[in-house]
């Protein structure tokens, strides 16, 4: 699909108000629900793409997420401030939640404003206004000249970009998943049209160049980067001296923890005194629900969950390691594996060739999704040759060093301040990823049909299950019709009625006095 242009100011009638917010609440009333909607009226009037002309250089950016508590997006979201405020760039982070400072929550970088606008969880087309009216001031105070939506599925997104581009802004989208979220089964139907709307920015940002692939498709001006590295490569690596498997991450089922249950079984079958600590946040209905899946499969003693940690605390767990386990069905970079390799630690886990962090890395074992015997030999083999598992480690390490040589101040300034965006091309090595990638859409697609045809046959079989039952109901009812008629017309019946006439005729005159 190419790209279509439309030309900003989208609202020409001049009947109508001139203002963005005017015109953005407007589109939001009649295309809250139906982005699909929204781009076939706006490519109706013409063109928005931005032309490809010489601009003078981004000044301000505001960089929106959702929240900045302490996952991995809120981590990105902190790092591109810091390195853009670096490069003389002023930058204000916009986010729908204010900061919890009861919480945990990421450090603002020295310099680096923060604003609140209205939450688009909140919101409708008729109350987006709000949101409008919040983004407008922020535009007109900070006289920025770039917005970079690092939250790139918000409901309100369609809409904040085209206020965005009714101000003059450069307008960027950063998917830090990958693509086939927008596939999947649990999350909002909505947002099988939201990648329509990414035609909308002056560029789309992704994290591997199988996902620059694909969004190339939306818009041409489609880019890959790496992310930041969270935390500096520690001068000494972790000693791997011990029998402990690090897993880092929320335990949310979107990041698969329960698998890690078949895996510990068949672990401690070979390293019987192997321990497992899971950091990361985590609900109390869920902590209680893993618990008990690991009490019953008999590996809850092999198990510690120890909830949120500080950056410092995180450090500490990764140096005290001595493997590092990823159990994600689907990551967009994983930070938690570019910090175990910066620890270096020996990474087991299931297969995400298209990550960058795994392509051409001696220290990830890689296993069929869902393989839980491979993956544990995987760990038993690293926790019990040191030898192996050091190698490992110093080959991590030092496939790390070369990925942060990575030239983040040259790529940004490109997407920001260059009309062509950074010279990019999809190398040789990287279509093998990208196949896997789109293998993994269609898995993903797969597995939302299965659930659909699950769902179907349990209902096929609730709908047989009831038609019997009215069939055996209708059964019993004639059988009853036939015995009120064998009743009704029996001898003693009509005679009981005869000897009955008279009292009931005195009752009924009794009873109408």
């Amino acid at each position: 699909m190419d790209s279509v242009s439309v030309d900003f100011p989208v609202t020409q009638d001049l009947n109508k108000p001139s203002n963005a917010v005017e015109k953005t609440a407007e589109l939001a009333k009649k295309y809250w629900t139906s982005p699909h909607d929204l781009m076939v009226h706006l490519t109706r009037r013409g063109k928005f793409e931005s032309p490809e002309t010489e601009r003078s250089p981004v000044k301000h950016v505001l960089l929106f997420f959702h929240a900045l508590g302490i996952g991995g997006g809120e981590l990105v979201t902190c790092s591109l401030a810091k390195l853009w405020k670096s490069m003389d760039i002023d930058v204000t982070i916009l986010t729908d939640v204010p900061i919890d400072e009861n919480a945990p929550h990421q450090t603002l970088p020295q310099g680096v404003k923060h604003r609140v606008v209205p939450d688009y969880n909140t919101l409708t087309g008729d109350s987006y206004r709000q949101r409008a009216e919040a983004l407008q001031r922020i535009i007109d105070e900070t006289e920025a000249d770039a917005m970079v939506f690092a939250h790139w599925f918000a409901d309100s997104l369609p809409f904040d970009l085209v206020l965005c581009k009714e101000n003059g802004l450069r307008t960027f989208v950063f998917v830090q998943s990958l693509f086939s979220l927008f596939f999947l089964d649990d999350v909002n139907p909505y947002l099988v049209e939201m990648p329509e709307t990414y035609r909308l920015a002056d560029g789309i940002i992704s994290l591997s160049e199988a996902d620059r692939a694909v969004w190339s498709a939306f818009n041409k001006r489609s880019y890959a980067t790496s992310n930041p590295l969270s935390l500096p490569i520690p001068e000494q690596p972790a000693k791997l001296e011990g029998r402990t498997i690090i897993w880092p991450a929320r335990l949310h089922p979107d990041k698969c923890p329960e698998r890690v249950i078949p895996i510990m079984q068949e672990l401690v079958k070979l390293v019987p005194d192997a321990k497992l600590i899971m950091v990361g946040p985590v609900s109390d209905a869920y902590r209680e629900q893993f618990i008990r899946m690991a009490g019953i499969a008999g590996v809850r003693e092999h198990i510690d969950l120890l909830g949120e940690a500080s950056p410092v605390d995180m450090q500490r767990f990764y140096n005290e390691a001595d493997a590092f386990l990823l159990t994600s069905r689907r990551e967009g970079w994983s930070l938690a594996l570019a910090e175990a390799l910066a620890s270096g630690l020996p990474c087991v886990m299931y297969a995400l060739p298209y990550l960058t962090l795994t392509q051409k890395n001696p220290a990830v074992i890689a296993l069929d999704q869902g393989d839980s015997r491979g993956a544990a030999r995987a760990l038993a083999n690293v926790l019990t040759d040191k030898h192996r598992a050091l190698e490992m480690g110093q080959a991590g390490r030092a496939r790390l060093r070369e990925i942060a040589t990575y030239d983040h101040r040259a790529f940004w300034d490109s997407v920001f301040n260059n009309p062509e965006g950074p010279s990019q091309s999809c190398r040789d090595d990287c279509r093998e990823s990208y196949r896997s990638a789109i293998r993994e859409a269609f898995v993903a697609h797969q597995q939302h049909c299965e659930a659909q045809c699950a769902a179907n046959r349990s209902k096929d079989r609730e709908i047989t299950r009831l038609a019997a039952e009215v069939a055996h109901l209708g059964h019993d009812c004639g059988e009853l019709k036939n015995a009120l008629d064998r009743t009704t017309n029996s001898l003693s019946f009509k005679i009981g009625r005869a000897i009955t006439g008279v009292p009931r005729k005195l009752r009924n005159a009794l009873s109408r006095r």
